[in-house]
């Protein structure tokens, strides 16, 4: 409504795990600390193989804002039942100034949106993919 450039940055969990290695670089400290998303001491949270996926994603977004002046968020797309992606979203956003730059969003809300669509097309997309990605007739 403002006319303010905006972006999302989207990261999408399906079947595969976040990663498990851990980055630990004085680039990305420094980073945490400067960009002005993170709480003080986040590096030390976020590092561990649970969060740094995320957290490195958020810096990226972080970057991408001051760099070009757009708002940003991040969101998570997972299934609903992948417990992982809810605690690990929960974990990071806890350790954002700002925690609602950070959503989990499931497949299932978004294939309930698409459906609720008062258009033909859209509605086929929902219906398939919730048949073949989500076991279920959407």
């Amino acid at each position: 409504g403002s006319g303010a450039r905006r972006f999302l940055a989207i990261e999408t969990k399906y079947t595969e795990p976040f990663s498990a290695t851990v980055y630990d670089t004085a680039t990305y400290r420094e980073v945490t600390e400067r960009c002005g998303w993170f709480r003080p001491g986040a590096a030390d949270a976020l590092v561990a193989s649970a969060t740094n996926q995320l957290w490195r994603g958020l810096m990226l977004a972080a970057l991408v804002e001051n760099e070009t002046g757009s708002v940003g968020r991040y969101i998570v797309v997972a299934p609903a039942d992948d417990t992982a992606a809810a605690t690990a979203a929960t974990s990071v956003a806890a350790h954002l100034f700002d925690p609602q730059r950070l959503r989990l969003v499931t497949l299932e809300a978004i294939v309930a949106a698409a459906s609720s669509i008062d258009d033909e097309q859209m509605q086929a997309w929902a219906s398939g993919f919730g048949r073949r990605y989500l076991m279920a007739a959407q």
